[in-house]
């Protein structure tokens, strides 16, 4: 299939059922000059689970493997868009990809355990490029989040080993990224089976009951905060120190081994207004996780820690013990079993609020859903929330789950 321009960039668009039917492919392009994007997303603007399928691979590690993007399985109702950074067009090829069974992925793309990868515990090993691994359960529900990011730290390179856990029928999603020429390599990863593994489905909550401590001081830094040793494990409201006034608030979590766990972001409705100085946000972290965060004042400009000449300071105030109402929760960060109970609960968005619910184990990111008034997805969505998981509340407002049964 051969580009064409839209909205001024080269893009090859196929929507399966028309110009591709369903089954698996293996995805080349030819003629490129630059990066692209690739992008599997649902015709209808449906937010489903495999909308995640969103990745920018570099020029030298498409050109490392002859062209090759990625290999995956598409569905009816499921389109395909990849665009070329700058104007040159090119051409792609949807090659039909026969089931060959192999004991790690062989390059981008989706892969069934148990039909094309093995199952079990494995860690990820091999890592030479910035990756994103996902794991989806057979109904398309994320069981699990990779991020890693080795090539902004060369110390890193073959240390981090991420691990996951593979059932029959569960859909590993891999994809890479170089940035960095093509000294980084083809962005292969090696499924290394560690059958001895611990992997904890739990965190392990020593958070008192009650508020113990003074307030501690945290700043936005590029560096992360450590539970257990900068900050303990515990409740805290989180007050601003600055007089700026602050339109977003976000809480980073990472994991020990494993980066993007979670994000939870208080915002204001109105850009007119601003978030009260006095409780940004309330939050529940225990031993094993690291944090950063980053704000957006009311000028617009986005904070991160990079700015290390003004850095933004606030205030983490220990508080007793939170039981949270489910039916309309704050932004925040809260622990099933403790905070809010288990069980199975319906989410749904569809009103003026943009709402943003992620659940996550110590393995990974156990799933995201995000809803707000344009985004046409209103059927509510059932989560089952497990003791011992973390919950990530965004919102410019309140979120609503609704407990089944």
């Amino acid at each position: 299939m051969q580009s064409s321009l839209r909205n001024g960039k080269p893009v090859v668009r196929a929507e399966v059922g028309k110009q591709i039917q369903p089954g698996r492919y293996e995805i080349r392009a030819y003629g490129l000059t630059g990066d692209v994007d690739c992008v599997i997303r649902q015709v209808s603007g449906k937010v489903t689970a495999r909308s995640v399928l969103h990745q920018t691979i570099d020029l030298p590690q498409i050109q490392a493997l002859q062209g090759h993007l990625f290999t995956a399985d598409l569905a009816s109702g499921e389109m395909v868009d990849i665009s070329a950074f700058g104007k040159s067009g090119f051409s792609v090829s949807f090659t039909p990809a026969a089931t060959k069974f192999a004991y790690s992925p062989r390059g981008a793309g989706t892969w069934v355990a148990g039909l094309d990868i093995p199952t079990g515990k494995f860690r990820l090993t091999g890592i030479r490029n910035s990756i994103r691994v996902w794991v989806f359960d057979a109904d398309g529900r994320m069981k699990s989040c990779q991020y890693t990011d080795p090539l902004f730290d060369k110390e890193a390179l073959g240390k981090i080993t991420p691990l996951i856990r593979l059932n029959k029928g569960d859909v590993l999603v891999y994809f890479a990224s170089s940035f960095s020429g093509s000294a980084a390599g083809d962005g292969s990863i090696i499924l290394q089976s560690s059958v001895d593994a611990q992997m904890e489905r739990e965190w392990k909550d020593t958070a008192p009951d009650k508020a113990i401590g003074q307030p501690i001081t945290i700043e936005t830094r590029a560096k992360n905060y450590v539970v257990g040793k900068d900050i303990p494990a515990g409740y805290y409201r989180i007050e601003s120190v600055t007089n700026e006034p602050i339109i977003e608030f976000n809480v980073h979590v990472n994991g020990k081994d494993i980066d993007g766990l979670g994000v939870a972001s208080s915002a204001v409705l109105q850009k007119t207004n601003e978030l009260d100085k006095m409780n940004m946000m309330t939050i529940h972290v225990v031993e094993g996780q690291k944090f950063h965060i980053s704000l957006k004042g009311k000028d617009g400009k986005r904070h991160n820690g990079i700015d290390l000449m003004s850095p933004f300071r606030f205030r983490f105030i220990p508080i007793d013990k939170i039981n949270v109402n489910a039916k309309a929760m704050p932004p925040g960060i809260y622990a099933v079993g403790r905070d809010i109970p288990p069980g199975v609960y319906e989410y749904a968005g569809g009103d003026k609020h943009l709402k943003i619910l992620e659940v996550a184990s110590p393995e990974g990111q156990y799933i995201s859903y995000s809803s707000g008034l344009r985004s046409k997805e209103t059927k509510p969505h059932r989560v089952t929330l497990s003791k011992g998981q973390m919950v990530f509340i965004s919102s410019d407002g309140l979120v609503n789950l609704r407990k089944k049964g």
